[in-house]
């Protein structure tokens, strides 16, 4: 018996409810959804968009579980102006990523799970979560106004120390309601965390006379019409512009995000105290986000994936309903077609970089509950070894001040118009997987003991 306080198949007492329930879970998700998009060079409301298509795609099919798919950032050194400079290997290598889920997913169902849980062991699978959180934090961090113009020496000027405050602030409300809230805030605690800071963002860039960055001050961030930006990506498509090797890297990189995946469902299996990983099966929930990514590709955006955040929101808010995430979906594509997004774009960052730590948090929680709730032995210095040594890594990685975020230019090989980069996931899973099959198994002293 979990302690839910709307399970998978519970429909929130009021259409109120349901509608501020919903809302909620897209706030959650909201940052990183449009954020992505934005970075790789596409239209956030496509990204947005297909991100409701593909999470009401994944619960129509998986039917048990419920959880938001939100746009990957795994890929971003792959996507990276693709939009532009080459729309159709854009098209294709996300279509290829779709693919490649979907039949690891069909053999998973004739082979059972034994062998993918082999390789992915809850070893590995940990880290990889920890890693991601610790990743993500750059994002919340950016927000925070603490960039690369901050240095040894300056000043903060009057705007930093103002987006510092409300982030920070964020934060703390956010997290008070969330420990010491009452059933009903601790449900709304990210929304009111939000509208709290958002007016107090307000009162204090009225006092200090404006100065506050917004989401609609990054780079790139051009609304439009979701269906005008699939047009103008369809619209320059030719296979002769792409080779099969073009096509390995997302082959790769898709193992990655499934490491992502295979996490992401350990932990709200948890959280549900239902393993989601046998019913509905990894097979089937491999399947719909094989779907929900191939209908991004069709559609000209960026991949699909499991987003941490959504699961951190089930944990928070005690909400785990297919109606609730559901209803977040179409949400999403709502907002996608109104100015309701370019409104939301002027939230201030820094409200979005207070709550986007503390569910970065909870991702990076997430990854050790993975650990602490799976049979592993702490005693056993591999398990210690492997452990350490992809946290290390992938931290170490995610550090190097020359690459942003979650990644590291180390060109592998190049093809075409693209190099195949190490990422600072892939890395430590590469790492992490080579060293669970090839070091031997910590050979155990016998004592003996004389009578």
């Amino acid at each position: 018996m979990n302690d839910m306080k709307y399970d998978i198949y519970d429909k929130p007492k009021s259409y109120v409810e349901w509608l501020f329930l919903s809302l909620q879970q897209l706030v959650a998700v909201f940052g990183a959804t449009i954020l992505i998009p934005i970075i790789i060079g596409i239209n956030p409301a496509l990204g947005l968009m297909t991100a409701g298509v593909g999470t009401l795609l994944y619960i129509l099919w998986t039917k048990k579980s419920a959880v938001f798919l939100g746009n990957s950032g795994t890929f971003i050194p792959l996507l990276f102006g693709l939009s532009l400079g080459n729309p159709t290997l854009l098209i294709v290598g996300v279509i290829t990523i779709g693919l490649v889920y979907i039949v690891i997913g069909t053999i998973v169902r004739f082979t059972g799970t034994a062998w993918i849980k082999n390789i992915l062991t809850p070893v590995v699978v940990g880290p990889i979560i920890m890693i991601l959180g610790i990743s993500l934090v750059a994002y919340s961090i950016s927000w925070f106004g603490l960039d690369a113009t901050i240095t040894v020496g300056n000043t903060l000027s009057l705007e930093q120390w103002a987006t510092i405050g409300i982030a920070i602030l964020t934060f703390v409300i956010t997290t008070l309601f969330v420990l010491r809230g009452n059933k009903v805030t601790k449900t709304y605690s990210i929304i009111i965390g939000l509208a709290i800071s958002s007016v107090t963002a307000v009162i204090i860039n009225l006092i200090i006379g404006g100065g506050l960055a917004t989401l609609s001050d990054m780079g790139n961030f051009v609304v439009e019409n979701p269906f005008k930006s699939i047009s103008k990506t369809w619209s320059a498509f030719s296979l002769s512009n792409i080779t099969f090797m073009q096509l390995v890297p997302f082959i790769i990189i898709s193992f990655v995000s499934m490491a992502e995946h295979i996490g992401d469902h350990t932990v709200l299996s948890a959280t549900v105290k239902r393993d989601l990983l046998q019913d509905p099966g990894l097979n089937k929930t491999l399947q719909a986000q094989g779907f929900a990514t191939l209908a991004a590709g069709l559609l000209g955006s960026s991949p699909v994936t499991t987003y941490g955040e959504s699961t951190a929101s089930v944990a928070i808010s005690k909400v785990s309903s297919k109606y609730v995430v559901g209803g977040a979906a179409v949400l999403a594509i709502i907002v996608a077609f109104t100015p309701i997004l370019t409104l939301l774009a002027y939230i201030p960052t820094a409200v979005f970089g207070g709550l986007s730590l503390l569910l970065y948090c909870f991702i990076f929680l997430n990854g050790l509950k993975v650990l602490l709730n799976s049979d592993i032995d702490f005693s056993n210095q591999k398990n210690l070894l492997i452990i350490s040594a992809m946290i290390l890594l992938g931290t170490a990685v995610t550090l190097i001040p020359a690459y942003s975020y979650m990644f590291v230019g180390i060109d592998v090989f190049k093809t075409g118009d693209i190099s195949f980069q190490l990422s600072g996931l892939m890395l430590p899973l590469i790492i992490g997987v080579l060293m669970q099959a090839l070091l031997p198994d910590e050979q155990k002293e016998v004592e003996i003991f004389e009578e």
